[in-house]
């Protein structure tokens, strides 16, 4: 021999990383069959088409949309929503959210409206 470790594996150092990777992701990947899948619970049809009315009403109010573009604004924001697939919980966090916006634009119209460093209109 010409002065090379027979222990060494320098030469095939990538190969066997590569080899213990595809060994990992195989086992990865059979016990994925084994699993069973975990699937969470959506919003009901009922809560989503509460959240689109209610979506609707604050576009409105906040000018956001009018009369004659509400429709295809709200086919959009549809789409985008219902492929999010939320849970109930996640849209009436949205829901409150609206909530909020309405509240504080109609507080805003009032005259009661908190200016942006904290102190009420007219101080």
């Amino acid at each position: 021999m010409s002065g090379v470790d027979p222990h060494s594996h320098g030469e095939y150092a990538s190969l066997n990383l590569a080899q213990a990777v595809l060994l990992v992701c195989y086992e990865f990947m059979q016990a994925q069959d084994e699993v069973p899948e975990w699937t969470r619970k959506t919003a009901s049809r009922e809560e989503m088409e509460a959240m689109y009315g209610h979506l609707h009403e604050t576009m409105h109010l906040i000018g956001y949309t009018d009369a004659v573009r509400a429709r295809h604004t709200l086919r959009l924001w549809r789409a985008m929503l219902d492929r999010a697939l939320m849970s109930s919980a996640e849209s009436r966090l949205f829901r409150g959210l609206l909530r909020q916006v309405q509240w504080k634009v109609q507080d805003a119209a009032r005259g009661n409206g908190d200016d942006q460093t904290g102190k009420r209109s007219g101080e």
